[in-house]
């Protein structure tokens, strides 16, 4: 009779693969920058149009561009923003 040897040695190739955490951070950014967008847009429709310094179209133009630079910059500056979260929450997951 023949014994079998059970022991199975972990090489390198067995081991999990590890993921690049990078690109699931990257999505998570760019959901943060469109969660913070749209934060502003409905803050900006709680004030009322109109008086002194009503811009017309072009205010309407600058102002979205503007919301659009400062909601991709204010992530940056959060220590434990929604990007953080869902990057921890998923960076586990097979």
């Amino acid at each position: 009779m023949t014994r079998i040897d059970a022991t199975v040695s972990r090489d390198a190739s067995m081991a999990p693969p590890t993921r690049d955490p990078r690109p699931l951070r990257d999505v998570a950014g760019q959901l943060e920058g469109v969660f913070v967008t749209e934060m502003f847009k409905a803050m900006r429709a709680t004030v009322p149009d109109g008086g002194l310094a009503s811009g017309g179209t072009g205010e309407e133009i600058f102002t979205g561009m503007m919301d659009g630079h400062v909601a991709a910059t204010v992530p940056t500056a959060w220590s434990r923003g929604i990007a953080a979260a869902i990057a921890r929450q998923l960076g586990d997951r097979p």
